[in-house]
């Protein structure tokens, strides 16, 4: 026979466990209990991870797909303004270069305005499931 709690092998008709003290006929309840601690994401470390660079934010909150789909959209806009701009500046067209430049960054700020907030919306929403359900939402 073995002690339930430590595993300490026990004799026939003993009461307690040598080792841990339980008493060996399970008078003292069930087992011991295993609590798994999750630690809540942080509101802030999404949204500035995310503000730094478009979807790191969720992929740190866990949303890999989203984080990844942000991602390469934000480095796919900022390869066409890249090369937007360069193709305007051979043709010296330098009114529409600017022009076009604005526009292109004004998407850009948008996308990373709308993208940490999205992390930091998430982050709470992630923390919440996780004080009400104990377990992870995603």
């Amino acid at each position: 026979m073995y002690c339930r709690s430590c595993g300490n092998q026990l004799n026939e008709g003993q009461a307690f466990c040598d080792k841990c003290g339980v008493r060996a006929d399970g008078a003292d309840g069930p087992g011991p209990q295993h609590v798994i601690h999750l630690r809540e994401k942080s509101e802030g470390i999404a949204a500035v991870l995310s503000f730094l660079w478009a979807g790191v934010g969720q992929l740190y909150l866990g949303k890999t797909g989203r984080g990844l789909l942000l991602l390469f959209f934000y480095i796919l806009l900022t390869v066409i303004a890249i090369v937007v701009a360069f193709r305007m500046w051979d043709m010296g067209n330098v009114l529409d270069l600017w022009i076009m430049s604005i526009l292109l960054s004004a998407v850009l700020l948008a996308l990373r305005i709308w993208n940490t907030y999205d992390a930091y919306k998430l982050a709470k929403e992630y923390n919440d499931h996780l004080r009400s359900h104990g377990k992870r939402p995603w």
